[in-house]
């Protein structure tokens, strides 16, 4: 697998489980910018129903939107 693919399934294992916390480092890292807003989208609704999260991206615009 490539490395975003490698990403997209770790990321997508995490968000499977029932998550209190969750800490993504560089979360776009090799992501095409459309599975990128899908994953900010898929976390937003995470934040919204209480779970906390640590996010450290270097592309911070991404991560903003």
């Amino acid at each position: 697998m490539s490395g975003g693919q490698q990403q997209m399934l770790a990321i997508g294992q995490a968000l499977m489980c029932w998550l209190r916390y969750l800490v993504i480092d560089e979360m776009s890292l090799g992501l095409a910018p459309l599975i990128v807003k899908r994953l900010v989208a898929a976390i937003g609704e995470l934040v919204s129903r209480g779970a906390g999260l640590i996010l450290v991206e270097l592309l911070t615009e991404v991560a903003g939107r």
